[in-house]
């Protein structure tokens, strides 16, 4: 895995490497334009992580050994499993396709804020953990899942609008608690203009 850092970094991608299970899951939660990983992860294996790539709609490269079982376990889980020898070249040209594909180039820049409590249809209870121009990442408790559109409000900054649930995944082990991204809905320039306006000045840090 070593060996591929310095072809992507060359190409232009931004690298986040972590050594364990652990820190990758906890990784994957800031929803990655794309996920490498080597199958064998200790405890775990690299399908682990590929299964909840798949689940937030990141793309994945498993690195492992011939084994016709586990590529089609990949495979099952959306991931693209890559057998040595590893050509970073390749690894680099294949990871460019993938984020393609998956539409993962973001349009804006993300803010990280500190917990904003937000409702769901004026009822179930979340909280916003990071903000663009173009939508949010929402926790709520998972029997407070959001539909695939609702009305979010923000009452903090007195602010409410129409979205659409772009992913889902769950936040720990036990799924208690779930993970969305969601989109502002409708083209109201209204909405889009104070949505903005509001991203600003809310106080935080950007992520890439």
């Amino acid at each position: 895995m070593q060996s591929l850092a310095p072809i992507l970094t060359a190409a232009g991608y931004e690298l986040t490497v972590v050594a364990d299970f652990g820190r990758a899951r906890a990784l994957l939660d800031s929803h990655p334009d794309l996920l490498i990983t080597e199958l064998k992860l200790g405890n775990y294996n690299g399908l682990h992580l590929a299964i909840r790539a798949h689940a937030a709609n990141t793309p994945a490269i498993v690195i492992g050994t011939p084994d016709p079982v586990l590529e089609a376990e990949a495979e099952r889980q959306g991931a693209t499993y890559v057998k040595p020898p590893i050509d970073p070249r390749r690894i680099a040209s294949l990871a460019n396709e993938l984020i393609k594909t998956a539409g993962h180039a973001r349009r804006s820049i993300r803010k990280k804020v500190p917990p904003v409590e937000a409702f769901v249809n004026n009822e179930a209870r979340g909280e916003l953990r990071d903000v663009s121009y173009d939508g949010m990442r929402f926790e709520a408790a998972e029997r407070d899942a959001p539909p695939p559109y609702f009305d979010i409000r923000i009452p903090q900054f007195d602010f409410s609008c129409r979205v659409q649930r772009i992913w889902m995944s769950p936040v720990d082990e036990d799924a208690s608690r779930v993970s969305c991204g969601v989109a502002l809905a409708g083209s109201d320039s209204k909405v889009t203009s104070e949505w903005r306006a509001l991203v600003d000045a809310m106080p935080g840090f950007a992520v890439h």
